[in-house]
């Protein structure tokens, strides 16, 4: 799914880095309203954005690999 979005938390890393662009700061209406236009404007942009992050998602976000960071995590604190 392509994404406009304003600039909080981990929003921008999460999006791919096509899509940051649309990532706008939260006192930018103006910019907002922009890119969503962009966006509801160019169907291909927005299959292409949606694929990115599908991807990246799937590679940085999935269950396998965020478990392994947990596990990680415990056993360093664990080995304290």
């Amino acid at each position: 799914m392509p994404a406009i979005a304003t600039d909080v938390g981990d929003v921008r890393e999460i999006v791919s880095a096509d899509n940051r662009p649309f990532v706008v700061s939260v006192a930018d209406e103006d910019g907002f309203a922009a890119g969503l236009r962009h966006l509801l404007e160019d169907a291909a942009l927005r299959r292409r954005l949606g694929a990115a992050n599908r991807e990246r998602v799937a590679a940085q976000y999935s269950f396998a690999r965020c478990a392994g960071h947990y596990a990680d995590l415990y056993a360093r604190v664990a080995a304290r």
